[in-house]
Protein backbone atom coordinates (compact mmCIF):
# COMPACT_ATOMS: atom_id res chain seq x y z
CA UNK A 1 0.00 0.00 0.00
CA UNK A 2 2.93 2.41 0.61
CA UNK A 3 4.67 1.69 -2.65
CA UNK A 4 4.20 3.63 -5.79
CA UNK A 5 1.02 3.30 -8.09
CA UNK A 6 2.97 3.43 -10.72
CA UNK A 7 5.52 0.35 -9.81
CA UNK A 8 2.12 -1.93 -8.46
CA UNK A 9 1.58 -1.09 -11.68
CA UNK A 10 4.78 -2.28 -13.70
CA UNK A 11 4.55 -5.54 -11.55
CA UNK A 12 1.07 -6.49 -12.08
CA UNK A 13 1.89 -6.21 -16.45
CA UNK A 14 4.99 -8.29 -15.70
CA UNK A 15 3.40 -10.76 -13.98
CA UNK A 16 0.73 -10.75 -17.06
CA UNK A 17 3.07 -10.79 -19.39
CA UNK A 18 5.01 -13.95 -17.89
CA UNK A 19 1.62 -15.85 -18.09
CA UNK A 20 0.78 -15.07 -21.94
CA UNK A 21 4.21 -15.79 -22.68
CA UNK A 22 4.72 -18.56 -20.58
CA UNK A 23 7.90 -17.68 -18.62
CA UNK A 24 7.78 -19.72 -15.38
CA UNK A 25 9.15 -17.89 -11.94
CA UNK A 26 11.80 -19.99 -10.59
CA UNK A 27 11.78 -23.29 -7.59
CA UNK A 28 13.67 -22.90 -5.72
CA UNK A 29 13.26 -26.62 -4.55
CA UNK A 30 13.98 -27.95 -8.28
CA UNK A 31 16.03 -25.46 -9.66
CA UNK A 32 14.08 -25.24 -12.48
CA UNK A 33 12.24 -21.82 -13.97
CA UNK A 34 13.42 -18.46 -14.81
CA UNK A 35 12.53 -15.47 -13.10
CA UNK A 36 13.67 -15.29 -9.70
CA UNK A 37 12.62 -11.52 -8.11
CA UNK A 38 11.68 -8.53 -9.39
CA UNK A 39 13.09 -5.35 -8.12
CA UNK A 40 11.63 -2.16 -9.00
CA UNK A 41 13.40 1.33 -7.98
CA UNK A 42 11.47 4.46 -7.88
CA UNK A 43 12.44 7.79 -8.19
CA UNK A 44 10.69 11.14 -6.70
CA UNK A 45 8.86 11.58 -9.74
CA UNK A 46 8.13 8.05 -10.54
CA UNK A 47 10.37 6.92 -12.54
CA UNK A 48 10.90 2.95 -12.54
CA UNK A 49 13.85 1.35 -12.93
CA UNK A 50 12.89 -2.50 -13.85
CA UNK A 51 15.17 -5.11 -12.48
CA UNK A 52 14.04 -9.12 -13.53
CA UNK A 53 16.69 -10.96 -11.73
CA UNK A 54 16.97 -14.42 -13.24
CA UNK A 55 18.59 -17.80 -13.02
CA UNK A 56 20.14 -17.96 -16.41
CA UNK A 57 21.18 -15.37 -18.54
CA UNK A 58 18.94 -16.58 -21.85
CA UNK A 59 15.35 -17.35 -21.56
CA UNK A 60 12.73 -17.59 -24.41
CA UNK A 61 10.50 -14.20 -25.42
CA UNK A 62 12.93 -11.57 -23.29
CA UNK A 63 12.91 -8.87 -26.45
CA UNK A 64 9.65 -9.79 -26.57
CA UNK A 65 8.43 -9.40 -23.12
CA UNK A 66 11.31 -6.23 -22.62
CA UNK A 67 9.33 -4.55 -25.58
CA UNK A 68 5.67 -5.38 -24.12
CA UNK A 69 6.90 -4.24 -20.62
CA UNK A 70 7.96 -0.65 -21.68
CA UNK A 71 4.98 0.14 -23.90
CA UNK A 72 2.32 -0.75 -21.52
CA UNK A 73 4.39 1.49 -18.48
CA UNK A 74 5.41 4.56 -19.62
CA UNK A 75 6.71 5.24 -15.95
CA UNK A 76 9.49 2.54 -17.05
CA UNK A 77 12.85 4.33 -18.17
CA UNK A 78 15.25 1.86 -18.02
CA UNK A 79 14.87 -2.22 -17.49
CA UNK A 80 18.04 -4.75 -16.58
CA UNK A 81 18.11 -8.26 -16.32
CA UNK A 82 20.26 -9.37 -12.98
CA UNK A 83 21.43 -13.43 -13.66
CA UNK A 84 21.35 -14.49 -10.27
CA UNK A 85 22.54 -18.82 -10.84
CA UNK A 86 23.57 -19.38 -6.88
CA UNK A 87 21.95 -21.48 -4.78
CA UNK A 88 21.36 -18.30 -2.26
CA UNK A 89 18.84 -15.81 -0.15
CA UNK A 90 20.48 -12.81 -2.02
CA UNK A 91 17.76 -11.37 -4.26
CA UNK A 92 20.75 -10.09 -6.57
CA UNK A 93 23.85 -11.13 -7.91
CA UNK A 94 26.56 -8.81 -9.62
CA UNK A 95 26.40 -9.16 -13.44
CA UNK A 96 23.20 -7.09 -14.99
CA UNK A 97 22.28 -6.79 -18.55
CA UNK A 98 20.71 -3.84 -19.50
CA UNK A 99 17.55 -4.48 -21.65
CA UNK A 100 16.22 -1.08 -22.22
CA UNK A 101 17.69 2.47 -21.50
CA UNK A 102 20.21 3.49 -20.10
CA UNK A 103 20.44 0.79 -17.44
CA UNK A 104 20.49 3.79 -14.50
CA UNK A 105 18.01 6.43 -13.18
CA UNK A 106 18.70 9.60 -11.63
CA UNK A 107 16.96 11.10 -8.23
CA UNK A 108 17.60 13.92 -6.41
CA UNK A 109 18.36 15.23 -2.40
CA UNK A 110 17.80 18.76 -1.87
CA UNK A 111 19.11 20.02 -5.44
CA UNK A 112 21.90 17.33 -6.00
CA UNK A 113 21.03 15.07 -8.71
CA UNK A 114 22.50 11.37 -8.51
CA UNK A 115 22.62 8.32 -10.64
CA UNK A 116 21.73 5.29 -9.16
CA UNK A 117 22.79 1.87 -11.03
CA UNK A 118 21.05 -1.30 -10.50
CA UNK A 119 23.22 -2.73 -7.48
CA UNK A 120 24.26 0.44 -5.44
CA UNK A 121 22.62 1.26 -2.64
CA UNK A 122 19.93 4.05 -2.76
CA UNK A 123 17.06 4.50 0.57
CA UNK A 124 13.77 3.41 -0.83
CA UNK A 125 11.48 6.11 0.96
CA UNK A 126 12.54 9.40 -1.66
CA UNK A 127 10.64 12.18 0.91
CA UNK A 128 11.94 10.28 3.80
CA UNK A 129 15.64 10.24 2.80
CA UNK A 130 15.87 14.05 2.29
CA UNK A 131 14.84 14.49 5.94
CA UNK A 132 17.29 11.78 7.25
CA UNK A 133 20.00 13.17 5.64
CA UNK A 134 19.30 16.62 6.72
CA UNK A 135 19.42 15.83 9.81
CA UNK A 136 22.43 14.06 9.53
CA UNK A 137 23.99 17.02 7.94
CA UNK A 138 22.84 19.25 10.92
CA UNK A 139 24.31 17.15 13.50
CA UNK A 140 28.19 16.69 11.56
CA UNK A 141 27.35 20.88 12.00
CA UNK A 142 30.71 21.09 9.52
CA UNK A 143 32.81 24.38 8.96
CA UNK A 144 34.97 25.08 5.85
CA UNK A 145 37.96 23.80 7.85
CA UNK A 146 36.61 20.63 8.58
CA UNK A 147 38.14 17.11 7.31
CA UNK A 148 34.80 14.68 7.18
CA UNK A 149 34.96 10.82 6.72
CA UNK A 150 31.81 9.19 4.82
CA UNK A 151 31.87 5.40 5.84
CA UNK A 152 29.88 3.30 3.86
CA UNK A 153 29.04 6.02 1.66
CA UNK A 154 27.47 4.46 -1.93
CA UNK A 155 27.13 6.43 -3.89
CA UNK A 156 28.20 9.26 -2.40
CA UNK A 157 24.88 10.88 -1.04
CA UNK A 158 26.15 12.45 2.08
CA UNK A 159 29.26 12.59 1.13
CA UNK A 160 28.11 15.43 -1.30
CA UNK A 161 25.87 16.79 0.51
CA UNK A 162 28.59 17.33 3.39
CA UNK A 163 30.98 18.39 0.74
CA UNK A 164 29.34 21.72 0.48
CA UNK A 165 29.72 22.54 4.28
CA UNK A 166 33.47 21.01 5.02
CA UNK A 167 37.11 21.52 3.82
CA UNK A 168 37.29 17.63 2.24
CA UNK A 169 35.37 14.94 2.73
CA UNK A 170 36.72 11.45 1.82
CA UNK A 171 34.23 8.42 0.88
CA UNK A 172 34.69 4.65 1.53
CA UNK A 173 32.41 2.09 0.22
CA UNK A 174 32.54 -2.04 -0.76
CA UNK A 175 30.33 -1.80 -3.82
CA UNK A 176 32.92 -0.89 -6.65
CA UNK A 177 29.83 0.16 -8.48
CA UNK A 178 28.48 2.90 -6.05
CA UNK A 179 32.25 4.07 -6.16
CA UNK A 180 32.09 4.80 -9.76
CA UNK A 181 28.86 6.30 -9.36
CA UNK A 182 29.74 8.81 -6.39
CA UNK A 183 32.72 9.67 -8.32
CA UNK A 184 29.99 10.82 -11.89
CA UNK A 185 27.49 12.20 -8.93
CA UNK A 186 30.31 14.70 -7.73
CA UNK A 187 31.37 15.87 -11.19
CA UNK A 188 27.86 16.38 -12.05
CA UNK A 189 27.29 18.21 -9.29
CA UNK A 190 29.92 20.32 -9.62
CA UNK A 191 31.56 19.44 -6.26
CA UNK A 192 35.77 18.96 -6.44
CA UNK A 193 36.12 18.10 -2.71
CA UNK A 194 35.55 14.66 -2.45
CA UNK A 195 38.01 11.84 -2.92
CA UNK A 196 36.20 8.04 -2.75
CA UNK A 197 37.69 4.48 -2.37
CA UNK A 198 36.39 1.18 -3.12
CA UNK A 199 36.97 -1.50 -0.29
CA UNK A 200 36.22 -2.84 2.74
CA UNK A 201 35.74 -0.57 5.63
CA UNK A 202 37.72 -1.97 8.25
CA UNK A 203 40.85 -2.19 5.30
CA UNK A 204 40.39 1.30 3.98
CA UNK A 205 39.40 3.58 7.11
CA UNK A 206 42.73 2.39 8.89
CA UNK A 207 44.47 2.78 5.39
CA UNK A 208 43.74 6.42 5.13
CA UNK A 209 44.77 6.92 8.70
CA UNK A 210 47.90 5.44 8.40
CA UNK A 211 48.58 7.75 5.88
CA UNK A 212 47.89 10.61 8.06
CA UNK A 213 44.70 11.64 6.68
CA UNK A 214 42.52 12.40 9.22
CA UNK A 215 38.88 12.95 10.12
CA UNK A 216 37.51 16.28 12.33
CA UNK A 217 33.85 14.74 11.89
CA UNK A 218 32.95 10.87 10.88
CA UNK A 219 29.48 10.28 9.42
CA UNK A 220 28.74 6.28 9.14
CA UNK A 221 25.95 5.11 7.38
CA UNK A 222 25.60 1.70 8.43
CA UNK A 223 24.29 -1.91 7.08
CA UNK A 224 22.01 -3.75 9.35
CA UNK A 225 25.13 -5.43 11.28
CA UNK A 226 26.52 -2.26 12.24
CA UNK A 227 30.38 -1.53 12.59
CA UNK A 228 33.53 -3.30 11.82
CA UNK A 229 35.53 -3.36 15.42
CA UNK A 230 39.17 -2.47 13.36
CA UNK A 231 36.64 1.09 11.71
CA UNK A 232 35.58 1.94 15.53
CA UNK A 233 39.08 0.91 17.10
CA UNK A 234 40.68 3.30 14.23
CA UNK A 235 37.97 6.32 14.89
CA UNK A 236 39.12 6.46 18.09
CA UNK A 237 42.43 5.67 17.64
CA UNK A 238 41.94 9.01 15.19
CA UNK A 239 39.31 10.70 17.78
CA UNK A 240 37.86 13.24 15.38
CA UNK A 241 35.34 15.45 17.29
CA UNK A 242 32.08 14.21 15.93
CA UNK A 243 30.70 10.82 15.13
CA UNK A 244 27.11 10.87 13.16
CA UNK A 245 25.52 7.29 13.20
CA UNK A 246 23.08 6.31 10.81
CA UNK A 247 21.78 3.20 11.86
CA UNK A 248 18.38 1.02 10.51
CA UNK A 249 19.32 -1.44 13.28
CA UNK A 250 18.94 -0.02 16.76
CA UNK A 251 20.27 -3.27 18.27
CA UNK A 252 23.59 -2.99 17.04
CA UNK A 253 23.29 1.23 16.94
CA UNK A 254 23.44 0.25 20.83
CA UNK A 255 26.20 -2.35 20.58
CA UNK A 256 28.48 0.33 18.64
CA UNK A 257 27.39 3.10 20.72
CA UNK A 258 28.94 1.37 23.62
CA UNK A 259 32.03 0.92 22.17
CA UNK A 260 32.29 4.29 21.18
CA UNK A 261 31.91 5.90 24.62
CA UNK A 262 34.40 3.38 26.08
CA UNK A 263 36.46 5.18 23.43
CA UNK A 264 36.48 8.57 24.95
CA UNK A 265 32.90 9.63 23.76
CA UNK A 266 30.02 10.76 24.56
CA UNK A 267 25.99 10.05 23.37
CA UNK A 268 24.53 13.61 22.70
CA UNK A 269 21.18 13.33 20.56
CA UNK A 270 19.40 10.20 18.96
CA UNK A 271 16.75 11.32 16.43
CA UNK A 272 14.84 7.99 14.92
CA UNK A 273 13.26 8.96 11.60
CA UNK A 274 9.76 6.83 10.72
CA UNK A 275 11.66 5.67 7.31
CA UNK A 276 9.30 2.53 6.86
CA UNK A 277 5.69 3.13 7.71
CA UNK A 278 3.46 0.72 8.82
CA UNK A 279 6.49 -1.98 9.82
CA UNK A 280 8.16 -2.11 13.46
CA UNK A 281 12.00 -0.75 11.94
CA UNK A 282 12.88 2.52 12.39
CA UNK A 283 16.13 4.62 11.14
CA UNK A 284 18.37 6.75 13.60
CA UNK A 285 20.37 9.58 13.52
CA UNK A 286 23.03 9.69 16.50
CA UNK A 287 25.25 12.12 17.18
CA UNK A 288 28.38 11.55 19.64
CA UNK A 289 30.72 14.10 20.73
CA UNK A 290 34.39 13.55 22.56
CA UNK A 291 34.84 14.04 25.81
CA UNK A 292 37.12 16.93 26.58
CA UNK A 293 40.13 15.74 29.04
Amino acid sequence: MIQSSEADEAVTLFKDLMIKYNIKAYDKKTGRGTVRNIVVRSSRKNELMFIIVTATEEFKNKDILTGALVSGNKSIKTVVQNINTKNTNLVMDRKNITLYGSGTIDDYIDDLIFTISPDTFFQINPVQTEKLYQKTIEYADLSKDDVCFDIYCGIGTISLMAARHAKKVYGVEIVEQSIINARENAARNHISNTEFFAGKAEVKVPMLYKQNIKADVVIIDLPRKGCEQAVIDTIISMSPKKVVYVSCNPSTLARDIKLLESGGYKLQKVQPLDMFPWSVHIECVTLMSRVKE
